[in-house]
């Protein structure tokens, strides 16, 4: 019964990691001995940093979620502490896994804005036939 207690929230921390993730939303810019390939908004990669920051919330606020379950706010429900503290474990974790994925995301959209200025200035130096 208490194995099931302690890997039901963990599963469910790594299940919740997935959905709007940078590492699933932000495309970096292609290699460089790859073609570059223009995506339907005339982008070559993920240059905006909506993703990011939605990571970077998620980041501060799992803590504080974690840190109610503690402090027995969550609803005025008398939890446990195995549980309080599965919780908080599974909030720190995954508050982890986002401030990595929004760093990460940051880098990625910073390398892809740069790229898109190469690529422009390029375009612009050539001359058209």
């Amino acid at each position: 019964m208490r194995f099931h207690r302690i890997i039901a929230p963990l599963l469910a921390t790594i299940l919740c990691t997935q959905p709007g993730c940078s590492f699933l939303l932000v495309e970096g810019p292609p290699k460089p001995d790859e073609t570059p390939f223009r995506r339907m908004d005339d982008s070559f990669c993920t240059e905006r940093n909506g993703a990011p920051v939605v990571d970077t919330v998620a980041a501060g606020v799992l803590p504080f979620v974690g840190l109610m379950s503690l402090y027995n706010l969550g609803g005025g429900r008398d939890v446990g502490e195995t549980e309080a503290m599965v919780t908080l474990t599974s909030a720190l974790v995954l508050s982890g896994v986002e401030a990595a994925s929004a760093i990460w995301g940051f880098h990625t959209t910073r390398k892809c804005r740069q790229y898109a200025a190469r690529q422009l200035r390029a375009e612009l130096s050539t001359p058209s036939p």
